[in-house]
């Protein structure tokens, strides 16, 4: 993974490759993507515990992923926590070659746990802030080989908001926080850094290609 990755991070996925290739184990993914709305009227592409990694086209992951926290994470969690989800684009534009990653495909802050709806295995994250960087979908050049597309949870600390947000990344007040290019080579390593952040308690990944 890019040095452009924060050592919390490569640990973070190296674990959860590890265990996820082993079939005594099963995957480790603590995050659960859903894509609903599908353009076909099919159902809703999901990726969980059971099919991390799979592959995804970038139709099928045009909308917004809801996220879910395994519920054994999210029992060791205060019930006022509050999450901050980014997804990342590591493998740009070719796996063999990333120069351009990570690209920050999304910054979603104020998520919470609703228990009120999902299941045993899984708590439902909801927020009612609009995306600090609203999500791009998957576009791998159609010559690459499939792109992985990769979602991180935090714990977010108390105090830090949308505004703070941007005012400690240097980014846009209002509006569009980023321009395409300004997401590109992405070091996730100093918005940790900047905003104070710890952990990663949450992650899973889709691939994706043309």
């Amino acid at each position: 993974m890019a040095d452009r990755f924060s050592q919390a991070v490569k640990t973070a996925f190296a674990a959860f490759e590890k265990k996820g290739k082993d079939n005594s184990t099963g995957s480790s993914a603590t995050l659960r993507l859903t894509f609903g709305s599908q353009a076909d009227g099919a159902a809703p592409v999901v990726v969980d515990a059971t099919n991390a990694g799979t592959h995804v086209t970038p139709v099928q992951a045009t909308p917004e992923p809801a996220l879910a926290l395994a519920a054994a994470a999210a029992a060791t969690s205060a019930p006022d926590t509050k999450y901050l989800a980014i997804s990342l684009d590591p493998d740009a534009p070719f796996p063999s070659f990333p120069f351009l990653g990570p690209i920050l495909h999304g910054v979603q802050a104020d998520l919470t746990i609703d228990n009120t709806t999902g299941d045993a295995a899984w708590r439902p994250l909801t927020s009612s802030t609009p995306p600090t960087l609203h999500y791009i979908k998957p576009g791998p050049p159609s010559p690459s080989a499939a792109h992985r597309y990769i979602f991180l949870l935090y714990k977010q600390p108390e105090g830090l908001d949308d505004a703070a947000i941007r005012a400690k990344m240097g980014w846009a007040a209002k509006g569009p926080a980023l321009t395409r290019s300004g997401r590109m080579r992405f070091v996730v390593g100093d918005l940790e850094t900047k905003l104070g952040l710890g952990a990663v308690v949450g992650i899973n990944y889709f691939e994706s290609s043309q």
